[in-house]
């Protein structure tokens, strides 16, 4: 989706490079990598990947792990759920959930912030630069919530073993493609695994480089 990746020692890697602020849809403003269209259906109970934090001169920095990436033409993902890390040079370290929506699906897909995110929760958390962090989160579906008055799924964050947040969806069996990247300072990613129940539905650990689709013309 974006930045100057390469694939190294068994890592996927994006050394900082300043993303352009597209703004059509948020991940265009992110160095990120989103799986192929394939995925665009994947039901999902568990996203883990570990990764560490590197090269910034930025007094923000954010990291995204998306799933249910969802797209009304091509590659315009306004619709996912995400969980975000903020850290800041002033000390301030949190991770959310997040939510992205297309604004109004009237407007040309090339119109520039239509699109919104909401904060679902939030909690604190600790990040150092140049230090692997396992994450991995994981959705259960099915349980009825008074709020949305309707069936929606749980999701529960975990770092490095432990237990961040757990919150609800307002929305009921996402699903879609995959995606993870940075803004504000390079990312070295080991592996991405997605899984539903038992079945792997998408794995890489960065072993080959598969991270660009060729294209073959007869």
């Amino acid at each position: 989706m974006g930045g100057i990746w390469n694939i190294k020692d068994g890592r996927a890697t994006e050394n900082g490079a300043r993303p352009t602020i597209w703004n059509y849809h948020e991940l265009m403003n992110y160095n990120c990598l989103v799986s192929l269209p394939e995925n665009n259906k994947s039901s999902f109970t568990e996203m883990s990947s570990k990764f560490s934090l590197s090269n910034t001169n930025s007094n923000v920095v954010e990291v995204i792990l998306a799933f249910a990436l969802q797209s009304p033409y091509m590659y315009y993902y306004y619709n996912f759920f995400a969980v975000k890390f903020s850290l800041s040079k002033d000390g301030v370290q949190t991770v959310s959930l997040i939510r992205s929506k297309r604004l109004d699906d009237t407007l040309p897909y090339n119109t520039k912030k239509n699109y919104t995110i909401e904060t679902l929760l939030t909690a604190d958390c600790s990040v150092e630069f140049n230090k692997d962090y396992e994450v991995k989160i994981v959705k259960s579906s099915g349980a009825w919530h008074e709020i949305f008055k309707e069936k929606c799924d749980t999701v529960t964050l975990y770092i490095n073993g432990k237990a961040i947040f757990s919150g609800k969806l307002p929305a009921y069996d996402v699903k879609g493609n995959f995606a993870i990247g940075a803004r504000g300072a390079g990312i070295s990613i080991d592996y991405i695994t997605v899984k539903n129940k038992n079945a792997v539905v998408f794995t890489d650990d960065f072993s080959k480089n598969s991270i660009y689709t060729q294209t073959i013309k007869g």
